[in-house]
């Protein structure tokens, strides 16, 4: 990596998005958190989990792997930032990067994924109000995380598939 320094203020820069293994350490991470929750959804506990026995409770992988994300999405949007024109075009990256992906993922849980994993009827489904308020998740804030008929024979009943998915902190958007 160099002595690479930032030419508007002379402060060290962070290495290229390409020149790093942020990418596979998210992917780690992204598995850690997948087998950790698996234990609570599958058995109701998280007795089993390694890190959680390990540490007799005070920590479990999952944990780690989130503080593992938020460490590099300070590091991946501080290099947003710096190769950013303005404040305005860094934002409208950090939309463009969140929101449509978001979006799909909010269409296609709602509307494929929740109608084939209810226990209700389609037309039960989709006739309650709950599963369109899910939409406005969009909002990022007052986050609804079920949606009817799904997961309530699970130990760990309602756990919606996007509490315990690929979803999107809060803080990931800014």
């Amino acid at each position: 990596m160099g002595n690479m320094t930032n030419e508007r203020n002379n402060v060290p820069s962070l290495p290229q998005r390409g020149g790093n293994n942020f990418d596979f350490i998210r992917l780690v991470a992204a598995s850690l958190v997948v087998f950790s929750h698996s234990f609570i959804l599958a058995e109701g506990t998280d007795g089993r989990e390694p890190l959680y026995f390990l540490t007799a409770g005070r920590e479990d992988l999952g944990q780690v792997a989130v503080a593992t994300f938020f460490v590099i999405s300070g590091f991946l949007i501080t290099m947003s930032f710096e190769s950013s024109r303005s404040i305005g075009n860094y934002l409208w990256k950090r939309v463009l990067r969140v929101f449509p992906a978001l979006i799909i993922l909010l269409l296609l849980t709602t509307f494929v994924l929740g109608p084939l994993a209810t226990n209700l009827s389609l037309k039960d489904y989709f006739s309650q109000g709950h599963t369109y308020s899910y939409l406005t998740n969009v909002r990022l804030f007052r986050l609804q995380y079920d949606l009817p008929g799904l997961f309530q024979e699970n130990p760990y009943p309602n756990a919606s598939m996007d509490r315990y998915g690929p979803w999107p902190t809060n803080s990931s958007a800014i």
